[in-house]
Parts: C-alpha cells; structure tokens; sequence
C-alpha cells in the first residue's frame, strides 16, 4: 500500500512513478503523484493522485475534475455516469466513482475512472484518477478494492 495524503492505495505492481507525466494533464486539480505502468508510454496506464484535496466532499471534487476535462485534458472526453460506492462499515469512506473514455491515439478509445473518496464527515476529500488505452479491470478493481482514506 501507498500511503499519499489522506489517500491509501495499493499502486499497480511493476508501476514506476513519474514526476512528469501529470503536468499539463489537468489545470486544476494538483496532482502530487503520478504513477505509470511505462514511463515512455502514458497511453498503457497513467494513474493520478491527490491525496489531500480539500474539505469539499467527493461529489464536488468529481465533478471538478470532470469539468475540467470537458475543457480539453482529454479530447473526446465522455462520461457514462457516476455512481456512489457506499462503505462497507463505520469508518470506511464513500467514492465517488465516475467511468469515462476519451479519444486514444493509440487505439482509437482509451478508458478511465475517476475515484473521489470522502470520510464519514465530509472533512477529508481525496481523488485518484487512471486512464490508458487498454486497461484491464483487474488493474481498476485492484485499485479500487485498495482505497482507504487515512481519517487519523
């Protein structure tokens, strides 16, 4: 496990982090981490974190990071909806978990989730985003079965 801020999460094995491959990918949003399945490659899986996002929520945090790439981050930007990932027990956070695609240059549709994890009171807010072009679901339910917020 990864420990980023508040944010806990098991990073893909054999993900190197990169330092640069978060700039420029979105304006607003403050990544303090980038990971990547291959440094020479963001399209075979990029994953964003910013594990101390604010006070805000997670509805409010998804829905900025969605705006923003309406805006250009991802051409061809296109949602299939959100949805609440309620928690399991007391103290466990709730995602929100917003399924996207965007237009690849390496295989024509790349896929991604943008998860936004909120504590029981709303005071922690921390998000983590993946997109590629060819990710498995073992790779994005992997990585949703790992987040945590760290609520001490």
């Amino acid at each position: 496990m990864t420990t980023e801020g508040w944010l806990e999460i098991a990073i893909p094995d054999g993900w190197e982090t990169s330092g640069t491959a978060a700039d420029g990918t979105w304006s607003v949003e403050g990544w303090s981490s980038a990971w990547m399945a291959d440094l020479e490659d963001e399209e075979a899986g990029l994953l964003l974190l910013n594990g101390e996002y604010g006070t805000d929520g997670a509805a409010m945090a998804a829905s900025r990071i969605v705006s923003d790439t309406y805006f250009g981050a991802f051409p061809g930007f296109a949602t299939d909806g959100a949805s609440w990932i309620e928690p399991e027990k007391d103290g466990d956070p709730r995602i929100r978990r917003v399924n996207f695609v965007y237009d690849s240059e390496a295989t024509g549709t790349g896929t991604g989730v943008i998860w936004a994890l909120e504590d029981s009171q709303r005071e922690k807010t921390a998000i983590a985003v993946i997109k590629g072009a060819d990710l498995s679901e073992s790779i994005i339910s992997g990585i949703e079965n790992s987040l945590d917020l760290n609520t001490d």
